[in-house]
């Protein structure tokens, strides 16, 4: 679509998938130029423009490292990424030295979870007007007003039992699974299905409104045209033709739009405990290893993170003075409103003007990251040993052994909370194994010390396993001693 020639495209990439997302790139845009020697990770990015505003702003500690931590969330995920950084003032230029490394991530929380728990209480608002006993100020009232302190003693989901419960019983006059109605017949499978992405959008529309605004008091939603009278409340019109009812089951079209009025201070009771487990899932180890004493600074990156709540929780932690956020005012203009979402493009923009146009020398390091998951395979007590270790950079490979034989090896996937993910299997067959000698498989895998291929027995099956940071994956690999040889398998 542009009238133009682009000869070179940069890519700003996810910290945790670098290596990967510039392979793909390339694979898929091969018909252009792809500036790989200077790929930058988003977090890195965030981090240049803050550099470049206290270059700017003549702010800055002359040769002296500083660190910061990132928080990125975006829309379905969040990362945590930590920086150090050092810039000097040279003769011709600034000389500028980044590290940075991944520290924690959650593929499973963004700013479309928080759209959800709006969805929720849209939900909740709607089956209410259609005979639904819960009352969505009752199960407000009931958030404990210290939830700070009830999600360190019971976790975030018992903090929303309540409404998750409420919404399950609410399925029975407005559903909006429409998984489960697969097997219904078409016309009812996209009613539901329609019901679950109009109160979705219709959720996004009210999380932006609020958080978009400040002094924002209330969004009033439903059939009524009339214009509120103060600035302080907004009307969002809703489209009653595009929802409908489970009735005598059978879904059919709602015949009067529901009246649904939610303020500021209900939005924000309802989101801080995700907000803050979030939070806590992040710094909570930091914070007991006493690793933020060691930050200058914490960056919030992301649309989501514009939202106050997010500061509020790390202070939990650590003091706000070094928390770098730009809050939203009413007289702001719409290029600072989008400062957040937009920092990863205008820290790119800064750091290639700087190498065009030689103000500045930069040097980017990416350092091992902290893998967000666990390993482990049985042994054959039936017991579970984990072989690569989440977040513990020291503790990246392991080994387990088997009986020598045509055999199925199974490895297992852990998330943050031990819960098994996937399983992967290793099929290990006789015929597969060759000889090698030490040196030929040190040479080939170094990672592999001599001492651990020493004291393998005859017909013994050791399989190593260790990570491999710049796939974000890990390899397998079974050694054996038959006739006192080494004998390695193929790798995975």
């Amino acid at each position: 679509r542009f009238k133009c020639t682009i000869p070179v495209i940069h890519l700003s990439c996810p910290v945790k998938q670098k290596y990967l997302f510039s392979r793909l790139s390339t694979d898929i845009l091969h018909r252009y130029e792809i500036s790989l020697n200077e790929t930058l990770e988003e977090g890195s990015t965030v981090l240049y423009n803050t550099i470049s505003e206290k270059i700017q702003k003549g702010n800055i500690k002359n040769g002296r490292p500083q660190k910061a931590l990132i928080i990125d969330c975006g829309g379905g995920t969040t990362d945590l990424g930590s920086c150090t950084y050092t810039i000097q003032d040279k003769k011709v230029a600034y000389d500028i030295d980044i590290e940075t490394t991944f520290e924690n991530g959650d593929t499973n929380f963004g700013g479309n979870n928080l759209t959800y728990r709006i969805l929720q209480l849209l939900k909740l608002g709607i089956a209410r007007q259609f005979g639904h006993p819960a009352s969505v100020r009752d199960i407000l009232q009931g958030f404990d007003s210290e939830v700070f302190r009830y999600v360190d003693e019971h976790g975030t989901v018992a903090v929303y039992r309540e409404l998750d419960q409420a919404c399950d019983q609410a399925e029975e006059l407005f559903p909006t699974r429409f998984r489960y109605f697969d097997k219904h017949n078409r016309t009812d499978y996209f009613r539901v299905k329609e019901n679950y992405y109009y109160l979705f959008r219709l959720a996004e529309q009210v999380k932006k409104i609020f958080f978009n605004r400040a002094g924002l008091l209330q969004v009033c939603i439903g059939q009524t045209k009339n214009a509120p009278l103060d600035t302080t409340a907004v009307h969002l019109p809703m489209d009653k033709w595009k929802l409908s009812v489970l009735k005598n089951g059978q879904m059919l079209p709602v015949e009067k739009c529901p009246e649904i009025t939610l303020n500021i201070y209900d939005i924000e009771l309802l989101l801080r405990a995700d907000i803050y487990g979030i939070i806590r899932k992040f710094l909570e180890p930091m914070y007991e290893d006493e690793q933020l004493y060691d930050y200058n600074s914490i960056k919030l990156s992301g649309q989501s993170c514009k939202i106050g709540l997010f500061a509020d929780a790390i202070k939990e932690f650590i003091p706000g003075r070094i928390i770098q956020m730009r809050k939203v005012t009413k007289d702001m203009p719409e290029q600072d409103r989008l400062h957040m979402k937009l920092s990863c493009v205008e820290g790119a923009l800064e750091y290639l003007k700087d190498k065009k146009y030689g103000y500045a020398n930069v040097r980017i390091k990416s350092g091992h990251p902290a893998l967000p998951y666990e390993i482990t395979a049985n042994n054959h007590h039936g017991k579970p040993v984990t072989l690569i270790h989440r977040l513990d950079r020291k503790r990246q490979r392991g080994d387990v052994s088997r009986n020598m034989d045509n055999l199925t090896f199974k490895l297992f996937l852990n998330d943050a909370d031990g819960i098994q993910k996937h399983s992967y299997t290793y099929q290990c067959q006789q015929t597969d194994f060759t000889e090698v000698t030490h040196k030929e498989l040190q040479a080939e895998y170094s990672s592999i010390d001599q001492g651990e291929t020493d004291t393998i027995l005859e017909q013994e099956a050791k399989f190593f396993v260790w990570a491999d940071t710049g796939l974000w994956g890990f390899h397998v690999l079974p050694v054996t001693r038959k006739r006192q040889n080494l004998m390695k398998n193929k790798s995975a």
